[in-house]
Formats: structure tokens, sequence, C-alpha cells
């Protein structure tokens, strides 16, 4: 059973997907309700709940992690899946993540990102996976991120977006609706 700890959750972050390049930003899909953290493979995940996942998964490995690394292990878990049973690879179960921190209360948010990142630490240990294959799966996700987290890029995966995300001047539509609240 792979053992998740801090270096290897970063390590992986890191090397699976690239995450947090400081170059670049994508379009891909803009979020059109703010309370949606990112949507991938038909699943939506919203703020709270990458939030709480991402604090679970901090507590889990005793450090602190990014929200983009946790939505990156999560937006590319369904190809991850897929391509580990490709390889025969075992999965994970939830119960086998618990077992390594039982004390340690994780949502079933947490859970998911975790085994993906146990899965990818796997099958990296089983030189099953590579950076390149992982940049491939990456080109095969479907998802959309709220810019607070990043932004997705396929072949890349999460990669810095652009800072200041959230406009200082306001929208058309919501200076007219100030102006109708006011009058």
């Amino acid at each position: 059973m792979p053992s998740l700890s801090h270096g290897r959750f970063a390590l992986g972050a890191a090397a699976s997907l690239c995450t947090l390049a400081l170059a670049g930003c994508g379009s891909g899909g803009v979020m059109h309700n703010g309370k949606t953290a990112l949507t991938y493979d038909g699943k939506t995940v919203s703020n709270t709940q990458l939030q709480t996942a991402t604090k679970d998964i901090s507590a889990f490995v005793g450090a602190p992690i990014e929200p983009g690394v946790v939505a990156g292990r999560l937006a590319i878990g369904p190809q991850i899946e897929k391509y580990a049973a490709k390889k025969g690879q075992t999965p994970i179960s939830d119960s086998q993540i618990q077992a390594q921190k039982p004390k340690v209360k994780l949502s079933d948010t947490a859970l998911e990102a975790l085994r993906i990142d146990a899965l990818i630490s796997s099958m990296a240990n089983n030189g099953d996976i590579t950076n390149q294959s992982l940049q491939a799966l990456t080109k095969k996700s479907d998802v959309t991120l709220n810019p607070r987290y990043g932004a997705w890029e396929k072949g890349k995966g999460i990669v810095a977006g652009s800072h200041p995300w959230i406009s200082e001047k306001p929208t058309p539509s919501a200076a007219a609706a100030r102006g109708q609240a006011q009058g």
C-alpha cells in the first residue's frame, strides 16, 4: 500500500500535472457560478467542498496544500483511473487511505484526491506512468476551473491564472443592477 507523506504529495503534485506553472494562463471555460470550484467528467465540486478537502488533506499530510493542487488531482482522476486499469494497477480504496491516519477525518472529496495521488505515486514507483503520459492524460480531460484556483490547460493541467481574477470594474450588467437598486 502506498504511503502518503507531505513530500510525496507535494512532489507528485508538481510532477504529475506540472501544477501551478508560473507562465501562461488558459481560457478554458469561464465559471458562470461563483460557488463552483471545478467541473470534470460530469462532476461538480463546490468551493466549499474544495476548501474542506484542502483543509482535510493539509491536516492529513501535516503541511499546507494549495486548493489548486487538490483541484488538479480531482480533475485528472477519471483519466488516471482508466489509465491505471489498463496498466493492471490495483485500485486504491478509501479505507486504505483513511487507515493511514484514522484520527484525521477526511471528506469524500479529500479521499478522492488522496486516492488519485496514491494511484499516481504507486504507478510512478512501478514505472507505469511518466510526465509525458500524464500530460497526454490532461489533454483528454475536459475541465472547467474557477479562476480563483488557476486555469486549466490541456496538456499541462492547472497553471497560474490571471491575477487579479476578480475585476475591479463592474460588468455592465452589475453596474445596471446597482443603478436600479439605488434608484
